[in-house]
């Protein structure tokens, strides 16, 4: 198989193509002359050698120029034109995060694309045993007012301060199954998001995660408990921590 290296200028002791021209033929071109040059004229030349490879491997990112002591990033996009060469070059299938990877970053990088090293499992989500809850008001609780854009939120009652509930704990649990060719780790996160409409608050948040280690071919079920009111409740612009009303569900 050919496979196409093209690649930012980065300082490592072991370059991405010396690493990988050991386990196969190899096309190259550099994207850029350097990371902070303000010039696409590399793009083109990139984009050819992608098209004559039947895989593609980019290397994207930052080096000392562009964030370090003393020089702040602009913003939080790839620099320059590295956008326009990824949305050329290929259609993303995987991204390999590595940060600055050191003296032997070339090295790691191929030991990861080509299976001698798996740094995470490829996770599949089968089932969650619930999919959601109702909590109901009585006369004892107060109403509070939330916005609602274009007159989504329905119910005559939107919410309740938590200081008003008690809130009880629930659970659930799904299956993480490797679908990989080596064992690895895996990191579950499950989310909650606020109904649709609310305006002024989050888009999601967090309200747990696990590590869980899971063997080629096989699978563990992983548990989860939490509280209704913290995993659920929004916090209004006056400060006070509410719970909106609804059927609520979480997602990984």
């Amino acid at each position: 198989m050919q496979v196409a290296i093209i690649k930012y200028s980065m300082r490592i002791h072991t370059s991405p193509l010396d690493a990988f021209s050991s386990f196969g033929k190899l096309g190259y071109a550099t994207g850029r002359a350097d990371i902070a040059t303000k010039n696409d004229s590399l793009t083109f030349p990139a984009t050819k050698a992608a098209k004559k490879a039947e895989a593609t491997i980019l290397f994207i990112g930052l080096d000392l120029t562009v964030e370090a002591e003393g020089v702040d990033r602009e913003n939080l996009l790839l620099p320059y034109y590295q956008t326009l060469l990824i949305n050329q070059v290929a259609e993303i299938q995987a991204i390999l995060w590595a940060g600055y990877p050191g003296e032997e970053g070339g090295s790691a990088f191929a030991d990861v694309v080509f299976g001698h090293y798996n740094p995470a499992t490829n996770a599949l989500l089968l089932h969650l045993q619930k999919d959601g809850f109702s909590i109901n008001l009585n006369k004892y609780q107060h109403c509070r007012h939330i916005t609602c854009q274009n007159r989504t939120c329905r119910p005559s009652c939107l919410a309740v301060l938590v200081d008003d509930l008690s809130c009880d704990n629930h659970h659930f649990e799904f299956e993480v199954h490797s679908m990989g060719r080596g064992d690895g780790n895996e990191v579950v996160i499950v989310y909650s998001r606020p109904r649709t409409g609310i305006v002024g608050i989050h888009a999601k948040q967090v309200i747990g995660f696990q590590s869980v280690s899971v063997r080629v071919g096989s699978g563990q079920k992983v548990k989860f408990q939490f509280n209704a009111c913290k995993s659920f409740g929004i916090v209004d612009a006056t400060g006070y921590s509410l719970l909106p009303m609804g059927n609520f569900g979480w997602r990984r």
